[in-house]
Order: structure tokens, then sequence, then C-alpha cells
């Protein structure tokens, strides 16, 4: 049986807005790391950490190879931060995506924030639609709430 967890899920298809939203619910406190669009059309992201606002690489598209190539640095710091944090008021997670389907990525911030979903009041991660199932399954918890964004 899964547990119902005070998770709320921002989600749904690249470009509906997930970032977007999850920015809107920052305030003084808030904790977490959006990723920040660089280059749409370039396809290069970076990690920005708040309430710091440090920012490093997380990823850009090799178009010779044509796949994503990410910074495993960045995530690092990411997961080392996440898993610093002793708690707050609200935390944000953008963009859990195939990466934690893997193991890889933020998973390990995913794991923590899941097995430590007391210490927060709200928690709000971003995930895409396509595969929101798959990571509900594979970490085997239920959401209190799940936001459908549309174009």
């Amino acid at each position: 049986m899964k547990n119902t967890l005070n998770i709320t899920c921002i989600t749904g298809y690249q470009g509906t807005g997930k970032t977007t939203y999850l920015q809107n619910l920052i305030n003084s406190k808030t904790v977490g790391v959006l990723t920040k669009s660089i280059d749409r059309d370039l396809k290069k992201y970076n990690f920005v950490l708040h309430p710091y606002l440090e920012e490093f690489e997380c990823c850009s598209y090799n178009f010779l190879t044509k796949t994503m190539v990410f910074n495993k640095e960045s995530f690092y710091k990411v997961n080392k931060y996440i898993k610093s944090i002793e708690g707050s008021s609200s935390i944000i997670i953008d963009e859990i995506g195939r990466l934690e389907l893997f193991e890889d990525g933020l998973s390990d911030s995913f794991k923590y924030i899941i097995n430590n979903h007391q210490k927060y009041e709200n928690i709000y991660i971003g995930i895409r639609y396509d595969i929101l199932d798959l990571l509900l399954r594979k970490y085997n918890f239920l959401p209190k709430e799940i936001i459908l964004l549309k174009k």
C-alpha cells in the first residue's frame, strides 16, 4: 500500500510552465532548486539554488550526438545541498525526470525528501507528465495533490 505524503506534484509536458509555477511559490521561507533556461533553442539549462541564488550549469544539448549532456558535478552539488537542509517552511525541487527513473540525477534528493517529508510544511516537486506515473510507482508514494498544467 502506498503512503500519501505531503508532496504536491506540479506536472505537465515540456513548455507548460512548471518552472514558472514553482518560481511563483518562492518566498522568504522557501528552499530548494529550480532549473533555469539559459537558451531554449540551444537547450541549455542551469540550476539555481534557493535562497542563495547560486547558479551553475545543469545540462545542454549536444547537436552532434543528439543527446543531452548532464553536468554530474552540478547534480552532486544539488543533492548535497538538498540533504543539508535542516527543515524549512517550503522546499522545491525542479525538475525530477528520466534520470531519476534510473537512480541518477536528483534521485538522491528525491529519496531524501520522500524519507524526510515530515520536516517540511510544503513540498513542491516539478515532474514531467509523461513520466509522472512511472516515478510515483518507482518511489512508491502518492502525492497529496497533483497540479496538471496545460499549454
